[in-house]
């Protein structure tokens, strides 16, 4: 996880950077990286404001995500 900031405007926010990989995604079409990338995005919305960061890959994703 990498903090950084986000320029909006004049005011600067505060926002987490969450690498997918660091969640189990592997990025290589043939892994299903479902789950790992749900688990990802869960936490990118409980920790608002985040960006997701997916390093160069393909990610194979296989269902919509449940997530609140």
């Amino acid at each position: 996880m990498i903090r950084g900031s986000i320029f909006s405007g004049s005011a600067s926010v505060q926002s987490t950077e969450i690498n997918a990989r660091l969640y189990g995604a592997k990025g290589d079409g043939i892994t299903d990286d479902t789950a790992a990338l749900t688990d990802c995005l869960q936490y990118a919305i409980d920790h608002r404001p985040a960006r997701v960061y997916f390093p160069a890959g393909h990610y194979l994703y296989t269902a919509l995500p449940d997530i609140g």
